[in-house]
């Protein structure tokens, strides 16, 4: 691979002159040289091309001059190496130059023997601080794997899984935002998880869906205008780089783009932390499998038990009030009957939607057997129970539900409530109440709420 230097001079036969100099190394692929004729073209020349090993800058130069340059090298641009040319005798700037990180000087007129032997010397320094560099990222590569596949297989709950990961890629890149993206063809992308300062709100995941175009790896890198500002911004691809999938974003200031050595370490981690994100995919994909109703979505009866025993010790021992509505779908046999099983599952999902729309997220609802469905209310009395279930009654009652032949269903539930009482009461007291409520209330006519 070629060895790449940028001359930076305003002198206009320097061109013809260094490429004359070096005909058989640029012919043999051993050097390729760029030329600027200020410092800003100079910048923008390293900006385009990111593997210039040597920059020679005259010092005198119209626009930005090489001092100024050297600066902004020596901040942006850390292993190149910058060898200054001015005049002979310029003992002032060649001290300035020096002390601000200049690796040589050369004086002008230019000694082309010495031209050459400095090139090669700078250019032998600049293998040697790559090696060391590489050296020293492997190292610190090998260090944050290892710290990434603590961290990430130290649970199995997703949530806690992604921003782990997330947190550790804050870190190691010092970004602003990280965030799991889904996105899935023809709808609109949502954020999964993020880690980072601020609301996640308004971040860009309309431009999920990039990883996966670049050459040189699952990702794409580049810089964003957003919300009245620029930001360095890095996608990479979780999972399926195409068109369903996860994307993971990294956004940081965007005087700060990010290096194609730092886009294949987020690789790295990102491939790192995959099998884990798998794996707290497939746990909790194997949990709802075993506390879910596979047909409406609730919890299933074991499940519910379960959590509602530990909810009447937590209320006993604290005093707080917990209520709970037990509903049955009113003549629910004569709709299978009817109109067949497929339209009454579409019943039971359509009641168990409008539990989980009027519920709140910190209520348990359950498919209790057949077409019952129980709800827990967390720290709520018998009284705002008792209008939640008004609600339930009046929502299910205003289903716009039909059968086969597209005919309008007329679907209505009666629903008891009951109390628990934290000072006699256990789980299963509670139970036979609310179950005698709600035989009460279907006694007494159905598609109504029966209090105790």
């Amino acid at each position: 691979m070629a060895s790449k230097i940028l001359i930076v001079d305003d002198e206009p036969h320097l061109e013809i002159v260094i490429r004359q100099l070096f005909r058989r190394r640029i012919k043999s692929g051993e050097l390729s040289f760029l030329f600027a004729p200020q410092g800003e073209e100079a910048l923008r020349t390293l900006n385009e091309h990111g593997d210039i090993d040597v920059v020679f800058s005259d010092i005198n130069m119209p626009v930005m001059n090489g001092l100024t340059l050297l600066k902004r090298l020596n901040e942006n641009y850390p292993l190149v190496r910058t060898v200054v040319i001015t005049a002979y005798g310029d003992m002032k700037n060649i001290r300035t130059a020096m002390n601000h990180g200049a690796f040589d000087f050369l004086n002008k007129p230019i000694n082309f023997n010495d031209l050459k032997i400095t090139l090669d010397k700078t250019l032998k320094h600049v293998r040697q601080i790559k090696e060391l560099h590489d050296e020293r990222r492997q190292r610190f590569l090998a260090e944050k794997l290892g710290e990434m596949n603590r961290s990430v297989t130290s649970t199995l709950h997703l949530d806690k899984v992604l921003d782990l990961y997330l947190a550790k890629l804050v870190e190691v890149f010092e970004c602003e935002h990280a965030f799991v993206c889904h996105r899935k063809k023809g709808e609109k992308a949502i954020i999964l998880a993020h880690h980072g300062r601020g609301s996640c709100e308004d971040l860009p995941i309309e431009l999920a869906g990039r990883a996966g175009l670049n050459e040189d790896g699952p990702f794409y890198a580049g810089v964003l205008d957003h919300d009245g500002k620029t930001s360095a911004l890095l996608e990479l691809a979780l999972a399926n780089g195409n068109d369903d999938g996860d994307s993971v974003f990294l956004m940081r200031p965007g005087d700060k783009p990010f290096s194609a050595d730092e886009s294949q370490m987020a690789v790295s981690l990102t491939g790192e932390a995959a099998a884990s994100i798998s794996n707290a995919r497939l746990f909790e994909e194997v949990r709802t499998l075993a506390t879910t109703d596979g047909l409406t979505g609730l919890y299933n009866r074991r499940h519910f038990l379960e959590l509602a025993g530990k909810e009447v010790v937590r209320s006993c021992r604290y005093g707080n009030p917990l209520s709970t509505i037990m509903l049955d779908l009113d003549h629910f046999k004569q709709v299978n009957d009817r109109h067949g099983h497929p339209v009454g599952d579409e019943v039971l999902q359509a009641v168990a939607r409008v539990i989980l729309e009027t519920c709140r997220k910190t209520d348990i609802s359950s498919r209790y057997g057949g077409d019952e469905m129980i709800i827990l209310l967390i720290e709520t009395d018998c009284r705002l129970a008792g209008e939640i279930a008004e609600r339930l009654r009046e929502s299910v009652a205003h289903l716009s539900l039909t059968n086969h032949r597209n005919e309008p269903l007329s679907i209505t539930v009666s629903l008891g409530v009951a109390q628990l009482d934290t000072a006699n009461d256990s789980l299963a007291d509670l139970l036979e109440r609310v179950d005698l409520r709600l035989l009460s209330a279907k006694k007494n006519g159905r598609n109504r709420v029966q209090m105790e």
